[in-house]
């Protein structure tokens, strides 16, 4: 003869493994960001490392074997196609160039497609030392709007750049996202 705890507890077993299963899924992808968060994470992260004057911190993403076409301003001439030496070289020079820049990142949109992604930004860099007001305003005293197009890759589970190029913005295309 089964007491009635015996078949309370058999009853009870087996109604919660589903739900100890779904859980137990739910928690380990909520550990796990997607690819588009990590993406859009280290873009933040590197625009809050030029805002710091930190190099290391904005290259800390930046694969050996980059590759960039960025127009980039170096103080004597522009400089086209760069490699990762040659970038980090570049923003040294920029960064200590003038005030400490403020970085305002207008958008990131993030395409994937495996192994590959493809990020596009939207930012003004200011050089004018200003901060960010309440209403997001900046006062660039010398700042510019411009896109980045990243192309990035996923090594060994973190995201890397292996290309970016950087193209001027009219203050048209910067408010209207185009």
């Amino acid at each position: 003869m089964v007491d009635d705890r015996t078949r309370y507890r058999s009853l009870r077993f087996p109604s919660l493994l589903p739900v100890a299963v779904v859980l137990g899924c739910a928690l380990i992808s909520c550990r796990q960001v997607d690819a588009t968060e990590q993406i859009r994470r280290l873009v933040r992260s590197a625009a809050k490392s030029a805002g710091e004057r930190d190099v290391a911190g904005i290259m800390a993403n930046v694969a050996n074997d980059f590759n960039g076409r960025l127009g980039f301003d170096s103080g004597d001439d522009i400089v086209g196609a760069v490699d990762a030496r040659q970038l980090r070289f570049l923003l040294l020079r920029y960064l200590q160039r003038g005030n400490q820049p403020t970085v305002l990142i207008r958008s990131i949109d993030v395409a994937l497609n495996g192994p590959q992604a493809r990020a596009t930004v939207l930012a003004m860099v200011s050089q004018s030392g200003g901060t960010v007001g309440p209403r997001g305003a900046i006062d660039p005293d010398r700042g510019e709007l411009l896109k980045l197009d990243l192309v990035l890759e996923n090594r060994d589970s973190r995201w890397w750049v292996v290309a970016a190029q950087r193209t001027p913005l009219a203050a048209g295309e910067f408010l209207l996202g185009n």
